[in-house]
C-alpha cells in the first residue's frame, strides 16, 4: 500500500469546471429530494446520471472501473464497467452507500475509512486487492483512491478508480514460479552430480524437494514384483510416521491402482476426500496423513518407483509443485540409474583393471592417419615413459631393437591395408634406460571406414620378458642337458679308460671306477638343487673337483681362496661353470694325461663397491691351440655365468693351458655383502 497527495485545484483526471458545476448542482439538487418520494428521487438520480455521462469517458479507460464517491461515503457516479459489475443502469448508483453494494464486510470498512483519510487529508492512496468472483476465480486489482479539490482548495469528492492486473500477477507469478523452479532444478543437478551412490541420489532429492515443497515427509520408494514399496531416507520432520516397507496396497487399493496406472495422486484432504472409502481414509489418519502427493514412475509397463510427499495437515497442492514433483520424479529416475550405470562401469573398469595389472598387460589406441597413441600407464612403462606421456609409432619405432623393427613395421604395414590381415601380432624388444632390453607382445585389430580407410589400431600389449627368459633358459638346459649326457659319456669313458688302463685287477678297477662315478654324482647334485638356500665356495668347488683325482688318488687340483657363503643361483652357475671347465680338461687339457694339473684361486677385492674374482689355470697339459669357433660348452662359461652372476667371463687359451678368469660384483656373488670386503 503506498499513498501520495499534492493539492490542486483539478480531478484526477481531470474534467472541465463547467461539467463539475453542473455535477454539483445535481448532488445539490439530489441531497435536497433525498426526503422526498422515490419518484423524485429516481428522477433526481437520472438527472445527476445524465450529468455524468458528460465526463465520464474523460474519467475512464477501456478496462478501469471509476467510482466517484461523496464525503459522507455515498456514491456520486460509477462509469460503465463498474455499473456492469454491480447489474446496475445508468444513475441507480447515485446515492448509494457502501453497505448496499455486493462487497465483504470488512472490504466495505476498509474502503470507507480510506475514503474519509482521502477528504481528510488530501492525499492520493492506493493499494492492491485480490477477491474472488462469484464464479470462483481468484483476481487482483490495483485500487487508487484520488481527491477533487475545489476552487477553496478543499477536497469537493474522492474519485476512485480499480484496473484488473489479474493477469499480471498471474503472469508475474509465472514468472516467479519459473524462476523459482529453475533455482530449484540448479540446485537438484549441482547436488546430485557428484553422486555415485544410487540410494544417495535417491534420499538427496527426497530431501530437496521435501524441504522445498514444505512437506512434514517426502521419500524415494522403490518397487519390487511382487508391490513391495522400499523408501531410501529422504526428508523427515519426525510429524509424520511412514514405515520403511511396506505393500502397495497397504493404504488401499484405490491409492494402488492409481499409482500403477501411472497416474499422480494428488489428496488435499484425506478426512474429506470422496474418491476414497471409509476404511481407507482412517488407515492414512492412523498414520497422521492428511494430504499426500505421489508420483509414480511407470517404466517397462511396471511401477518400478514412486516419489511421496506428505503432510500431517490439509493443504492445497498448486499446479506448479505437482509439475515440479513429476519432473523432479523423472530427474531422480535418470539420475538413479545413471549412478548405477557409473557404478556398473566402475566396477567392470575396476575388474578390468585388476586383470590387466594381475597380467602386467597395457593397451593402446593408434589413429593410423594422425600416427598418435593413447597408452595407458603400464605401456608406457613398458616403453620407459612418463605415466602422463604419449607416443607415436614414429617415436616407437626408434625404441624397439633394431634386429625387431622391420619385421614389426612389415607387420603394422600389413595389418592396415584394406586387403590385409587386419589384426596385429608381434613380439618386439624395447630399449630400457641402461641399455637393458624388455620383450612385449603387442596383439590389436584395425578398423577401417566404408571406403577401406584404415582408422585406427586397438590393442594390447604383454610385458614377456620373463617368458623369454625361461624359453632362452630352457633352451639352454635342453643344451646344456644334451652336452652335459655327452661330457657325462666323455667323461665316464675316461674313468674307464684310465681305471681299466692303470688298474691291477678287475676288483681294483670296479672300486675306482665306481668311487669316480659317485663323485660325479655329487658335482651334479649341485647343479639340480634349485632350491638351495646357499653354499660356501670351498664346497662347492670341492663337489666340482672331487671325481677328478687319478687313479693313484693324486689329487690334480690345487685351490686357494677364503671361505664365501655363495647365493644359491651364483652356486648353481659357478658349479656348472667349473664342471665344465673340468670336463673339458678332462677332454683336451690338463686333465686329459697323467701329469696336467689345474689351480683354482679366489679373491675378493678392496675396490669401492668390492668384487669377486675366481682364476682357473690349468698347466702340464697337451699344447694348446685356440679353438677356431665356440662350442656349447664356451657359451655356457662365458655368456651363462656372466650373464647369471651380472659379471665378465674371459676364456684365454694360452699355449701352457686354459686360463679362465670369472669376475663380478661381490654383492652379487655371497650372501651378507653390502658394499665391504669379506
Amino acid at each position: 500500500m503506498e499513498s501520495a497527495g499534492e493539492k490542486s485545484g483539478t480531478l484526477t483526471p481531470p474534467i472541465s469546471d463547467e461539467a463539475l458545476r453542473a455535477l454539483r448542482e445535481s448532488e445539490a439538487r439530489y441531497q435536497a429530494l433525498l426526503s422526498n418520494t422515490e419518484e423524485e428521487l429516481r428522477k433526481a438520480r437520472e438527472e445527476l446520471g445524465q450529468q455524468a455521462k458528460r465526463f465520464d469517458v474523460t474519467l475512464s479507460t477501456v478496462n478501469d472501473l471509476i467510482i466517484r464517491w461523496g464525503r459522507d461515503g455515498r456514491i456520486l457516479h460509477a462509469n460503465l464497467i463498474q455499473l456492469d459489475l454491480w447489474n446496475l443502469k445508468q444513475g441507480e448508483e447515485v446515492g448509494r452507500e457502501l453497505v448496499e453494494l455486493n462487497y465483504p464486510h470488512e472490504l466495505r470498512e476498509y474502503l470507507l475509512e480510506q475514503v474519509r483519510r482521502v477528504f481528510e487529508t488530501g492525499e492520493i492512496f492506493r493499494d492492491e486487492w485480490e477477491y474472488t468472483s462469484p464464479s470462483g476465480i481468484v483476481s487482483c486489482c490495483d485500487y487508487v483512491l484520488s481527491p477533487a479539490f475545489g476552487s477553496n482548495g478543499k477536497v469537493e469528492y474522492v474519485v476512485s478508480s480499480a484496473r484488473d492486473i489479474s493477469e499480471r500477477k498471474r503472469a508475474e507469478t509465472t514468472i516467479r514460479e519459473s524462476e523459482e523452479r529453475q533455482a530449484f532444478l540448479l540446485k537438484l543437478s549441482d547436488a546430485l552430480r557428484p553422486l555415485v551412490n544410487p540410494i544417495e541420489v535417491q534420499a538427496t532429492a527426497a530431501d530437496l524437494l521435501g524441504s522445498h515443497l514444505g512437506a512434514h515427509n517426502s521419500n524415494y520408494y522403490e518397487t519390487d514384483a511382487d508391490g513391495w514399496l522400499t523408501r531410501s531416507h529422504g526428508y523427515v520432520d519426525g510429524t509424520v510416521a511412514v514405515p520403511d516397507r511396506f505393500l502397495l496396497t497397504d493404504f488401499g487399493q484405490q491409492w494402488a491402482d492409481s499409482l500403477a496406472a501411472g497416474h499422480t495422486l494428488v489428496v488435499s484432504d484425506m478426512a474429506t476426500d470422496k474418491r476414497f472409502p471409509a476404511a481407507e481414509r482412517k488407515a492414512w489418519r492412523a498414520n497422521q496423513l492428511c494430504a499426500a502427493l505421489g508420483v509414480p514412475l511407470v517404466k517397462g509397463g511396471r511401477l518400478r518407483a514412486v516419489f511421496g510427499f506428505n503432510s500431517a495437515e490439509p493443504r492445497h497442492w498448486t499446479k506448479a509443485e505437482i509439475a515440479l514433483a513429476e519432473e523432479v520424479a523423472e530427474r531422480t529416475w535418470a539420475a538413479v540409474g545413471s549412478a548405477r550405470a557409473e557404478a556398473a562401469l566402475h566396477e567392470s573398469e575396476a575388474r578390468r583393471e585388476l586383470a590387466l595389472e594381475a597380467a602386467n598387460m597395457g593397451t593402446f589406441i593408434w589413429h593410423v592417419e594422425e600416427d598418435r597413441g593413447e597408452l595407458d600407464s603400464r605401456l608406457l612403462a613398458m616403453f620407459a615413459q612418463p605415466a602422463d606421456g604419449a607416443l607415436s609409432l614414429a617415436e616407437a619405432m626408434t625404441l624397439i631393437h633394431p634386429d625387431d623393427a622391420a619385421g614389426y613395421a612389415d607387420a603394422v604395414a600389413e595389418a592396415t591395408k584394406p586387403d590385409g590381415s587386419r589384426e596385429l601380432r608381434h613380439d618386439i624388444r624395447v630399449q630400457q634406460p641402461g641399455g637393458g632390453w624388455r620383450w612385449i607382445a603387442i596383439t590389436a585389430n584395425v578398423s577401417f571406414d566404408a571406403t577401406g580407410r584404415p582408422l585406427w589400431m586397438a590393442g594390447t600389449a604383454i610385458d614377456i620378458t620373463a617368458r623369454k627368459r625361461s624359453e632362452e633358459h630352457r633352451e639352454l638346459l635342453i643344451n646344456e642337458l644334451n652336452h652335459r649326457v655327452k661330457n657325462t659319456l666323455a667323461t665316464v669313458q675316461s674313468f674307464a679308460r684310465q681305471t681299466l688302463r692303470n688298474a691291477g685287477n678287475l676288483a681294483e678297477a670296479r672300486v675306482t671306477f665306481e668311487s669316480r662315478l659317485v663323485a660325479l654324482a655329487k658335482a651334479h647334485d649341485v647343479l639340480t638343487q634349485e632350491s638351495w638356500e646357499g653354499a660356501g665356495l670351498k664346497q662347492i668347488v670341492a663337489n666340482a673337483i672331487s671325481a677328478y683325482s687319478d687313479d693313484r688318488g693324486r689329487q690334480r687340483f690345487e685351490t686357494d681362496g677364503p671361505e664365501l657363503r655363495v647365493q644359491p643361483k651364483s652356486a648353481l652357475a659357478l658349479s656348472m661353470a667349473l664342471h665344465e671347465l673340468a670336463t673339458n680338461a678332462v677332454k683336451y687339457g690338463s686333465l686329459s694325461n697323467e701329469v696336467g694339473r689345474v689351480r683354482i684361486s679366489w679373491v675378493s677385492t678392496q675396490d669401492t663397491p668390492p668384487r669377486f674374482q675366481l682364476r682357473w689355470a690349468e698347466s702340464d697339459g697337451p699344447p694348446v691351440e685356440p679353438p677356431r669357433g665356440r662350442g656349447f660348452g664356451s657359451r655356457l662359461v662365458e655368456q651363462g655365468l656372466a650373464r647369471e652372476i651380472a659379471g665378465e667371463v674371459q676364456l684365454d687359451f694360452e699355449r701352457q693351458g686354459l686360463v679362465c678368469t670369472i669376475e663380478a660384483p661381490l654383492v652379487e656373488v655371497a650372501w651378507g655383502v653390502t658394499g665391504s670386503t669379506l
